[in-house]
């Protein structure tokens, strides 16, 4: 089975969100977000 050892399995995360920040013009205009000084489509 070449499958990750917790496929299927349901996960938990508690998170905390730090930071929170404005979309850019191209993020707004693509409609999804860009990462660290790049974007792939």
């Amino acid at each position: 089975d070449g499958n990750h050892p917790l496929a299927g399995q349901a996960l938990n995360f508690d998170i905390e969100i730090v930071n929170v920040r404005l979309a850019t013009k191209d993020e707004i205009a693509h409609g999804h977000i860009h990462g660290e000084g790049c974007h792939h489509h």
